[in-house]
């Protein structure tokens, strides 16, 4: 087993959040650099189309940790429910006739029934695109999600392995489930 590539990104945003859509649902909020999570109602006032919440909503202390939050740094939008990963290593592992790229990740939930987002139960998790190249094949592998340890393997022939790699990397580095990245300034 040799690595050849390895990236690891320990925080992928400041701070991960589900906006507030009516007076009387309570934005989420998850604060990475403590881990903490709460929620809160915010003003709203009529913004011509509908309700908006006050600009006061893009920027506010943690509660925990008294550090002044700004959305308009690196944050994750999530909807009603999703998982967001927060963290990223990225390793390209040669085994041989196989090469694996290692998807590992923490990752937060957002729980629109209970409005808040939070680490779940199997918050780490690892995916791993794996290619066989004796065999001509390609794998899928999704590992920590259980108490088995590989959960779903998947296999295609190698003919469509540049496709399907730069679609699924390209994908899962853009947008993970429900989750959409923003950087405003």
């Amino acid at each position: 087993m040799k690595v050849l590539f390895n990236l690891q990104v320990p925080q992928l945003y400041d701070l991960v959040r589900r906006k507030q859509v009516t007076p009387n649902t309570p934005a989420s909020h998850y604060h990475v650099a403590c881990g903490h999570s709460f929620s809160n109602l915010w003003p709203m006032k009529s913004g011509g189309f509908g309700l908006v919440t006050v600009p006061e909503a893009d920027s506010f202390y943690c509660p925990m940790c008294g550090e002044l939050i700004k959305a308009s740094g690196y944050t994750a939008e999530v909807g009603y429910r999703g998982t967001v990963p927060i963290s990223l290593d990225l390793s390209i592992i040669d085994r041989g006739n196989v090469l694996d790229v290692q998807f590992e990740y923490d990752t937060v939930y957002a729980d629109g029934d209970t409005e808040m987002i939070y680490k779940g139960y199997k918050s780490h998790v690892v995916d791993v695109l794996r290619f066989d190249f004796k065999r001509r094949k390609a794998f899928i592998v999704l590992k920590k999600r259980s108490r088995s340890d590989v959960v779903e393997s998947r296999q295609s022939h190698l003919r469509a392995l540049g496709t399907a790699f730069y679609l699924y990397c390209g994908l899962w580095l853009l947008q993970t489930a429900d989750c959409i990245t923003t950087r405003m300034s």
